[in-house]
Parts: C-alpha cells; structure tokens; sequence
C-alpha cells in the first residue's frame, strides 16, 4: 500500500468508521473500509493472486465459538461497507445500479441463501456442514442486527463519507514526494 494513498486520505479529512479487532471484540472490515475509500479518493487497488502469507493464530481463534462471533462481527460491517460502495458508484454514473445494489436486495438475496443452507443443513450429517450453517446463521444474524440501525444511520454515514470526499480546501493530489515531505514536516 502506498503511503502517499493512505495520506491523501488523512489529507482529505478521512476517519475510518470500523475500528477491527480490539480487546476482546472481534469488529472486522477495516481493512475493506480502506481499501473502499481509496478507490473513493481515485486510487486503483487490485488483486494480486501470487501474494502469500502465513496468519498463525491461537488455539483459541480455532473454535467453534470464536468462529461464530467472528462471522458475526463481519455481518454486521456489511452496511458500512455497502454505504461506501453506494457512494463510489453513485460518484461513477450508475445511480440506478446503486440503488438496486442497495442493502435491501442483497438482505434478501441473504435471506433467500440462509433459507437453502438451513434446508440443507436438515440433512446434514457431517459436522463441517453443521459449522457452514451456524457460521453461515452468525454471519446473517449480524447483517440482520446493523440493518436494524443503518435504515436511520444509512443517511448519516452516506454524508459523513462524502464530507471528506467532497472537501475541496485539499484536493486529490496523488504525488508521492508532496506527502512524503508532508509526513515528514507533520
């Protein structure tokens, strides 16, 4: 990631919204939430399938438990992360487009999804299968749970992404040397 990126987005005013995971809370999204506000503030971002690395966790980041409230926590920051979709792709021409990938259609296309695995889970004797569902049931329990709150905050978060994108006084420049020199006098 470069730097002068990530500092043109503190130049510009922005303050992620997801904080990820601290203590013993498992909020994730962040690391989407910026890349969303980099492609936002016109940088490109990619997938780069040759990347590896190696995530060693705890064993106690390997129960069933710990899975479920992780999934839990990534449901509930569908919203935010929707919201800035909304936005670039509003700032992109495809109003109607994001309208219809608003958050409703894809609740129900979840729902719709919930429905199939829970019928498949009646007859699901392995116990991986039995986890896909549960994880798969946290996972829709919290999208249900902050879809609750976006229908009054959705507004609210759409104009707080757009503040910082909208501030003239600083600009999209993308040079590198002018935030190194900037990080370097700050």
């Amino acid at each position: 990631m470069r730097r002068s990126a990530v500092l043109s987005l503190l130049d510009r005013g922005f303050t992620p919204l997801l904080t990820g995971r601290t203590g013993a809370g498992l909020a994730s999204g962040e690391d989407a939430e910026l890349c969303l506000a980099l492609v936002a503030d016109g940088w490109d971002t990619w997938f780069q399938p040759s990347l590896r690395f190696q995530h060693l966790m705890t064993p106690r980041r390997l129960t069933e438990g710990y899975l479920e409230g992780l999934f839990y926590e990534l449901g509930r920051s569908v919203p935010l992360i929707e919201t800035y979709r909304q936005v670039i792709w509003q700032r992109q021409g495809k109003g109607l487009k994001a309208l219809w990938r608003s958050p409703v259609p894809r609740v129900l296309a979840a729902t719709a999804k919930l429905g199939k695995r829970r019928l498949a889970r009646m007859g699901a004797t392995s116990p991986a299968d039995v986890l896909s569902a549960r994880i798969s049931a946290a996972f829709f329990r919290g999208q249900l749970r902050a879809y609750g709150g976006y229908w009054s905050q959705g507004p609210a978060l759409r104009r707080s992404i757009r503040s910082w994108l909208d501030n003239p006084a600083q600009g999209t420049d993308h040079d590198p040397a002018r935030y190194e020199t900037h990080a370097r006098a700050g």
